[in-house]
């Protein structure tokens, strides 16, 4: 479940919402840097996974926007739907 960024502008102070973007930032810096460790030795094999990418991004817009709103910046967006729609006028 993903927080709502109302919530975390509520909930968070300036300073915890850029500490909280700046942990995902690294996150994401290292799960580019390395998607998979593997270490071993002769006994036994560890995997180590990192992160997704997509999730992780996703996360960090949730933070901005819960940011955006703290600060007071403007971070509203809307969606076109459909331009020029005649119901008379049959589709082709």
């Amino acid at each position: 479940m993903i927080l709502q960024p109302c919530d975390l502008a509520a909930f968070y102070t300036v300073a915890q919402l850029l500490e909280k973007i700046t942990a995902i930032e690294t996150a994401i810096t290292s799960a580019q840097q390395s998607m998979q460790d593997t270490f071993g030795d002769t006994q036994a094999t560890q995997t180590v996974k990192r992160q997704s990418l997509e999730k992780l991004r996703d996360e960090l817009a949730v933070y901005i926007k819960a940011y955006n709103l703290k600060t007071g910046s403007d971070c509203s967006t809307a969606d076109l739907i459909a331009a020029k729609y005649n119901p008379s006028l049959p589709r082709i």
